[in-house]
């Protein structure tokens, strides 16, 4: 009988050592991440077993046996679990998930199966939406039904943008549940004046850079841009506040490049230039990259 260790395709494919893999592997990720985070360890742990497999040439081989164990594992979290991980995408991102591991059926609340009470509610909230009373209405509410309630307004919301309550009430809730898509999304169709951004647009955006910089790179370029274009001198002190925020969350070497471009970009509007050259942001990166 063979002495070597057992390797990770033994571990999946063997049934007799997968509960020990499920159980030792749920454990640690409980142990080390809040409950608002371990659907996503689930997640990232699943997707890891599946790129070993592949990197081995194995998994072509033993698909219903890794799904098996991916489902397994899964239903060893609450649900509870899942709402958080899942609160900020449609129903039908989720029932995507679903659709490669079933368990999840068990696992994420259905907005079908709402109590047609809060639906009521939903509609008689949307005609003076108040995102005081949306929050305090959550409370009282369980997984299942926030997440219906959540997915629900934000789609009604959405419909109505270009109604200022409705807009204001929106980026507050986008914000809150970090929706970064739908909230990125709906301004992009709206063609919003960045000169004209609400407070909860401001807020909206401010969350966006801290929780997902990645994602609002981006959207903080076209912004600037935006603003240089307008070619006024208020869009240009604007302008020099959303390139302070990407100066505040980017490399020195990537800051430094797109300030150059902008430069040349713009080199023709002078009152742009001379703006810039007001803020000496190359030294301030200097100084912040030094400390």
């Amino acid at each position: 009988m063979s002495n070597r260790h057992t390797t990770l395709e033994e571990w999946i494919l063997q049934r007799d050592k997968q509960p020990s893999l499920i159980n030792d592997t749920s454990s640690k990720i409980k142990k080390d991440f809040s409950v608002e985070l371990q659907a996503e360890a689930v997640f990232r742990q699943i997707n890891l077993w599946k790129e070993a497999l592949i990197s081995r040439g194995q998994y072509s081989f033993c698909i219903t046996d890794f799904r098996r164990l991916a489902n397994e594992f899964i239903l060893v979290f609450s649900e509870d679990v899942y709402a958080y991980a899942f609160q900020s995408l449609s129903h039908e991102a989720i029932s995507k998930y679903a659709d490669s591991y079933p368990a999840l059926k068990q696992r994420i609340p259905d907005p079908t199966a709402a109590d047609p009470s809060l639906t009521q509610w939903a509609e008689q909230w949307l005609v003076r939406p108040h995102f005081r009373s949306y929050k305090q209405r959550l409370k009282e509410l369980s997984s299942a039904e926030q997440s219906f309630l959540q997915t629900f307004i934000a789609a009604r919301l959405q419909e109505h943008v270009h109604h200022p309550p409705s807009r204001r009430t929106f980026f507050e809730l986008t914000a809150y549940h970090r929706m970064w898509e739908e909230g990125i999304g709906a301004w992009e169709r709206s063609s919003a004046d960045p000169m004209q951004f609400s407070r909860e647009e401001k807020r909206f955006f401010s969350a966006l850079i801290a929780n997902d910089p990645e994602r609002a790179l981006p959207v903080c370029l076209q912004i600037t841009e935006q603003l240089i274009e307008k070619r006024q001198t208020d869009a240009y002190q604007n302008a020099l506040n959303w390139v302070s925020a990407v100066k505040g969350f980017t490399e020195r070497d990537y800051f430094e490049s797109w300030l150059a471009l902008l430069r040349r970009k713009y080199r023709s509007l002078r009152s742009f230039i001379q703006e810039l050259d007001n803020v000496d942001f190359l030294a301030k990166h200097n100084n912040d990259n030094t400390k």
